[in-house]
């Protein structure tokens, strides 16, 4: 009896090990919420409807790109947003985070534009983009007023340096416009006193991607964030971590059990389990017959 009841113990700690290390750890664990607006993720998406981890704010009708490999990809396409998120934009204070994949641009094409607040019919207010002019070019700039004299960060050679980064946007109106690549500070420039996008009546069309000629790219985007305030560097820093963690496997636990048990490995769950049936209802026989004899 107490060896059956050893080996049943033994197997329940070498499966709750396995279970555990099975379990993948959340990549949510990290990301800053406080103040957090909307959170898009590229593996969560519902049909045409890209979901908002966080609040209420569905991209809807994804139509235009398509969900490939844990990202939303727009070809020479755009995709209009929630207008909660431009209102987000128009606060005097704010953080855009766009966890990009692999983008290519077009050697035709002035600009590679990935965010702002028109389909390039009127001046934008806000604009996110590597001005490319045909090749000449590959300097990344945030355009975050619509006041002309307003600096805007710019940075260069920035077509190799966002591949497969985590880009990130601070505003903050009267201080400063911070840019981000991985954590890093790579841009700053001084904000306006007041953002002028606060003045803008009505609310404009906010947009992912842009279907302009003189705008289009190919971009995979593997993640968004809004946040109505603007992130400290060490809040950017701790996101990107949590982005850009190798997904590699955790060591299973050791365990050294009174019965030597081999170590269960990937896909022997089901197999495992039945054993632990199998060894209860002995164990179970075993009890009944010690019962009924006394």
């Amino acid at each position: 009896m107490k060896k059956t009841l050893s080996l049943i113990l033994t197997l329940l700690v070498v499966f709750s090990a396995f279970a555990l290390w099975t379990i993948p750890a959340s990549a949510d664990a990290g990301i800053v919420q406080d103040g957090l607006v909307s959170w898009f993720d590229g593996d969560e998406y519902d049909g045409t409807t890209w979901t908002d981890k966080k609040g209420d704010n569905d991209i809807t009708d994804c139509v235009d790109g398509t969900f490939k490999d844990g990202a939303y990809v727009l070809d020479q396409a755009q995709q209009f947003l929630p207008d909660a998120l431009y209102d987000v934009m128009r606060g005097e204070e704010y953080t855009v985070e766009m966890n990009l994949g692999a983008f290519t641009t077009y050697p035709d094409t002035s600009y590679a534009t990935w965010l702002c607040n028109n389909s390039g019919t009127t001046a934008e207010k806000v604009s996110f983009y590597i001005q490319l002019n045909k090749g000449k070019t590959d300097l990344f700039k945030a355009k975050t007023s619509g006041i002309a004299s307003a600096s805007r960060p710019a940075f260069d050679n920035a077509t190799e340096t966002l591949q497969n980064a985590t880009l990130a946007i601070t505003f903050k109106a009267g201080e400063k416009t911070n840019v981000y690549v991985n954590g890093v500070l790579v841009a700053s420039a001084d904000s306006p006193a007041e953002n002028a996008n606060a003045a803008v009546g009505g609310t404009p069309k906010f947009i992912l991607g842009n279907a302009g000629s003189n705008n289009w790219s190919n971009t995979a985007f593997e993640g968004l964030r809004f946040y109505e305030r603007a992130l400290s560097a060490d809040e950017v820093k701790a996101n990107a971590d949590v982005d850009n963690a190798p997904e590699t496997p955790v060591d299973p636990p050791v365990v050294d059990p009174d019965v030597p048990v081999d170590p269960p490995v990937a896909g022997d769950a089901t197999a495992l389990i039945a054993v632990l049936a199998v060894v209860a209802l002995l164990g179970g026989a075993v009890v009944s017959k010690k019962v009924f004899v006394s």
